[in-house]
């Protein structure tokens, strides 16, 4: 079979994020069809853009720019001050502490650049995160219910990705030494079963992308 001869071919032609959307997730497609014929079949495959899962995010989503990023917010906060904004990121920790309004949490989260898309296939993942990112920045999330820290961080586990929508703490943001804060009008928190960051290393918008090289993905997915 030409199947390495395919890839090479493939992945020579793709320099920028544009391409790889369309090219890189057909390669996925095939491979997966080819490891897994049967379950690909019934599963169907399908890449589209990230969707939250309420009204109330979608409408916040639809108005978010995803071509700012953390980097340039530290840099510049007051200029950033009225931009609503998306970013994605890891999990790294939750705290619980008394705001203003009663008991809430601090989600602190470690910056992934995400190319917000879905891909639906035979693989469990569907959101395929980049193993870089621009530091960390926090949400603060108020509890429906009561929890102390175990239950917090059970309900909330490390390694959890996150998606957050929203407009920076600009006076928050004056202190170098403090994470970024967002004030979320949308969150979302999706299971790591859910994702990767082994697959695609890309950056901000029209950066080259590369697939992860020795990554387990490709390692179980890859031409042999």
């Amino acid at each position: 079979m030409a199947r390495g001869n395919r890839w090479e071919w493939k992945w020579a032609t793709v320099v920028t994020r544009r391409e790889i959307l369309v090219t890189a997730r057909t390669v996925i497609a095939s491979l997966l069809a080819v490891t897994t014929v049967g379950l690909a079949a019934c599963a169907g495959y399908s890449s589209r853009p990230y969707e939250p899962g309420s009204p109330a995010g979608q409408e916040a989503y639809k108005k978010a720019r995803k071509d700012i990023y953390p980097r340039q917010v530290r840099q510049n906060p007051t200029r950033y001050g009225d931009d609503t904004m998306a970013w994605a990121g890891i999990v790294k920790d939750v705290a619980l502490f008394q705001s203003d309004y009663g008991p809430a949490v601090r989600v602190l989260i470690e910056h992934r650049y995400f190319d917000w898309i879905e891909d639906h296939g035979a693989q469990p993942e569907v959101y395929f995160l980049s193993p870089r990112g621009e530091g960390e920045f926090m949400i603060i999330v108020k509890p429906e219910k009561q929890f102390d820290e175990k239950g917090i961080a059970q309900l909330i586990p490390a390694g959890t990705m996150a998606v957050a929508v929203g407009k920076i703490h600009v006076k928050a943001a004056q202190d170098k030494t403090r994470p970024l804060a967002l004030l979320t009008q949308y969150f979302q928190f999706i299971d790591r079963k859910r994702y990767r960051t082994d697959v695609f290393d890309y950056g901000r918008e029209n950066e080259p992308i590369k697939k992860v090289e020795g990554g387990e993905f490709w390692t179980k997915y890859g031409p042999r």
